[in-house]
């Protein structure tokens, strides 16, 4: 899900289309339908996209038919798909920020566990961690609980965005400049889990296996029961339940070197007074096709030149570099 279909390309050629479509929203550009209401009409595409019968006839064609429509006010429409059949897409900024979904110590921003009483990097009381309420609830005994959230789980991309447009230094950087992007990957659903020092705080995160039963055959068919993660081997479960990355694209011309500068010592500055946040990973580590043809047309490092002179039988150790070989 992370490689394809989160993967920051794809979220910025999602991106470039919607754009499309939102200003062929304000141009004279209509498709003929029937509504739901049954009656054959002109929609604009933000009344197709909002009636469900007009919406089932919009076809794959549809961003062919604005490069190719007369109606006007298309322009910008036009410039952003030529753009994206150019591959030329919207320049991401930085590198990608890994915000933590977990609950952070107080001291040292670490990430903790719900049930830890104390940080295992720092040594801190986990007792003062700051927290979003999520909801309240009255338990069995009468008593007034609440559920809560780690306090950055509650960023938006309105606030990152805003936030990144505050630091932002001159003015070669305009707000339609500025998209902000969160990829939001979940693994099971979610439940509450009881604070280490409070006994009415309940934090909400996730597991896999909270809502899955076991059955033994040898003990009882008919009755499942639950197996807490902990008890489980943790090469079986993923390291995170909760990931969010923050990305950051700009929208402008990609030669306005000055506007991209500003705007991604902005993103830094911005990512960097994020508590817990972390520099994300190349998010497709696949070496690409032309670095493989490279590779095989010897434009790389020499291979070894095997002796063929003895009797000997060749062997994977011939194959390495003379200085890593065992013999």
């Amino acid at each position: 899900h992370q490689m394809v279909y989160q993967h920051r390309v794809a979220i910025v050629a999602e991106a470039m289309i919607t754009d499309a479509f939102l200003a062929a929203h304000d141009s004279e550009f209509r498709v003929t339908a029937t509504g739901e209401d049954g009656s054959c009409r002109e929609f604009t595409l933000g009344e197709a996209a909002s009636d469900c019968g007009a919406f089932t006839q919009l076809r794959d064609g549809l961003l062919e038919t604005l490069q190719t429509s007369s109606a006007s006010g298309l322009e910008r429409t036009r410039r952003i798909l030529e753009r994206l059949n150019r591959r030329e897409f919207y320049q991401e900024v930085g590198r990608g920020a890994i915000l933590p979904t977990k609950p952070l110590c107080s001291e040292c921003s670490s990430e903790t566990e719900p049930r830890d009483r104390y940080c295992s990097q720092c040594g801190a009381s986990t007792e003062s961690r700051r927290w979003d309420l999520a909801r309240r609830f009255v338990n069995g005994n009468g008593r007034e609980c609440s559920v809560v959230k780690p306090q950055l789980l509650s960023l938006s991309k309105e606030d990152c965005r805003q936030a990144i447009l505050d630091r932002v230094e001159g003015n070669d950087v305009s707000e339609d400049d500025v998209l902000v992007g969160i990829t939001d990957i979940k693994y099971g659903w979610g439940y509450q889990v009881q604070d280490a020092h409070h006994d009415r705080l309940s934090w909400q995160v996730r597991d896999p296996l909270a809502h899955v039963l076991f059955f033994n055959p040898k003990d009882d068919v008919q009755r499942g029961y639950h197996i807490p993660s902990g008890k489980l081997s943790q090469l079986a479960l993923p390291k995170s339940t909760h990931e969010r990355v923050l990305y950051c694209y700009y929208r402008g011309d990609p030669s306005n070197t000055a506007a991209l500068r500003a705007l991604t010592e902005a993103y830094e500055r911005y990512t960097k007074s994020l508590p817990g946040a972390s520099a994300a990973g190349r998010s497709n580590p696949t070496p690409s096709p032309f670095a493989r043809k490279r590779r095989m047309s010897g434009d790389g490092p020499p291979l070894p030149v095997l002796d063929r002179s003895g009797g000997r039988t060749l062997d994977m150790d011939d194959c390495l570099p003379p200085a890593k070989r065992y013999r």
